[in-house]
């Protein structure tokens, strides 16, 4: 896991989707994504779309993160 949910911190639209992305692309390939704000938040939302995914929340070890869950269509 590399980004933990922050009950602080205001969300704004995409937000999930872009930690669900960088949580996802990390625990599956050890890479970080390396782009601009804008580049990382239309890149995040075009995958959710993509794959038919939901950035929900998840919990391992009593840490909270989101993650893509993903549908089938």
């Amino acid at each position: 896991m590399l980004i933990e949910l922050s009950p602080s911190r205001i969300y704004l639209k995409g937000d999930k989707e872009v930690e669900a992305v960088q949580n996802y692309i990390y625990n599956k390939y050890s890479k970080l994504l390396l782009m601009s704000d804008i580049e990382l938040r239309n890149y995040a939302c075009n995958f959710m779309r993509k794959y038919h995914a939901k950035a929900v929340i998840a919990k391992i070890d009593n840490k909270l993160f989101y993650y893509p869950k993903f549908f089938t269509k």
